[in-house]
């Protein structure tokens, strides 16, 4: 199958968390015996080391499926820069082709606008790897829009708080809050010349800014993620590489 088929079609696949612990096993192993096959590597895998990566696997990667974990070594295989195995097959190996795949499935789906979950009649409380898929793809998607256009679109405060409480974002020191609440006030200052707006707007809005209420919040969170967005764009850096 296709990159963008497949990327379509996971979706319907059984995430590792789902399934009984004895697929799982075996599953994997197929996988990997496949794998190093493949790759050339002569030393068959340790006991320990197949323990050890099945182990790794369902502590950082069970969202995924079987199916994505063997495409995974596939899409490696095909990259043209493959990551070196140093003939050793173990977690930290099967680790980055995995991190490495994670990176490719939400470049393309937001790329191509492909559905992250199945669509389902019954309304469901989701599991936290879902809410943090939903929320990784919303910030990727925010950060290639801005790309485009240079703006932040509205509701996106949750790409601020999310980049905030991982320490992604620069230091929020006295000096760096003041300049941002400075740029936020000729940003309603812009509004206003653009808009039109009357006086007593434009005061009440600056009022709003200076005295930290809602607006200044909105205001000088967009600011911090352009300023961030435009760093990173002027550097050739992807999202993908901070979060």
């Amino acid at each position: 199958m296709t990159e963008i088929p497949f990327a379509r079609k996971t979706i319907e696949f059984l995430k590792i968390r789902e399934l009984e612990e004895i697929e799982v096993r075996e599953g994997l192993g197929m996988i990997f015996v496949k794998a190093a096959n493949l790759l050339g590597i002569k030393e068959k895998i340790s006991d320990i080391n197949k323990t050890d990566i099945r182990e790794m696997i369902l502590t950082k990667f069970k969202n995924l499926s079987l199916e994505e974990i063997d495409y995974a070594f596939r899409l490696d295989r095909y990259s043209g820069e493959p990551v070196p195995h140093f003939q050793l097959f173990n977690s930290e190996y099967v680790a980055k082709i995995l991190k490495k795949y994670q990176d490719w499935i939400r470049q393309t789906r937001v790329a191509n606008q492909l559905p992250i979950f199945k669509e389902n009649p019954k309304t469901e409380e989701l599991s936290e790897e879902e809410k943090q898929l939903i929320t990784i793809n919303g910030i990727i998607d925010c950060f290639e829009k801005f790309k485009n256009t240079g703006m932040i679109e509205p509701g996106k405060n949750y790409v601020y708080d999310w980049l905030y409480e991982r320490e992604k974002l620069p230091k929020h020191t006295s000096k760096f809050k003041a300049r941002i609440k400075r740029k936020a006030v000729k940003m309603a200052l812009r509004e206003k010349e653009e808009l039109g707006k009357t006086g007593s707007e434009i005061k009440n809005k600056i009022r709003e800014i200076k005295s930290g209420e809602n607006q200044l919040k909105r205001l000088c969170k967009d600011l911090v993620l352009m300023e961030f967005f435009s760093k990173l764009i002027s550097q050739e850096k992807s999202i993908t590489e901070i979060i």
